[in-house]
């Protein structure tokens, strides 16, 4: 090959070096782009992962809030049946008072009853008539 083609094909390559370096740089470029849009996201990424963090330690206290209010109305729960009980007991005591308190009124009538019954004869026979002026103070 001549001189004058060697020169002519330098040229050419040196020229297509050129473009290939300017690529090189554009993507270099590119590269230092992409890099800083990486860190860039993992900082933010960083930051939301931290706010979750912060977010499931909250719903934790959360939890655990809604954890002793379960336990304080089981307590509560368990005061009422208790008091439930102790009523139905005191209930049921009332309703025993209660039917010897009217057996005992019963009682009580049957014999006034019998009482009036037994009274009322020899009373009937002693009391002067309605229209004798002894009976005037009862009306009076």
């Amino acid at each position: 090959m001549d001189q004058e083609t060697r020169d002519f094909l330098d040229r050419k390559f040196n020229a297509i070096d050129q473009k290939v370096d300017k690529i090189d740089q554009k993507f270099d470029a590119i590269d230092q782009k992409f890099e800083e849009a990486k860190r860039d996201s993992d900082q933010k990424f960083s930051a939301i992962d931290q706010k979750f963090d912060k977010i499931d330690h909250k719903f934790d206290a959360i939890d655990q809030k809604f954890d002793k209010i379960d336990q304080r109305f089981s307590a509560i729960d368990q005061k009422f049946d208790e008091t439930n009980r102790h009523f139905d007991v005191v209930a049921e005591g009332l309703r025993s008072e209660i039917q010897l308190v009217a057996e005992g009124h019963d009682v009580i009538r049957l014999q006034y009853n019998r009482y009036a019954k037994t009274m009322s004869a020899p009373i009937e026979r002693t009391l002067p008539p309605s229209n004798s002026p002894t009976t005037n103070w009862i009306d009076a």
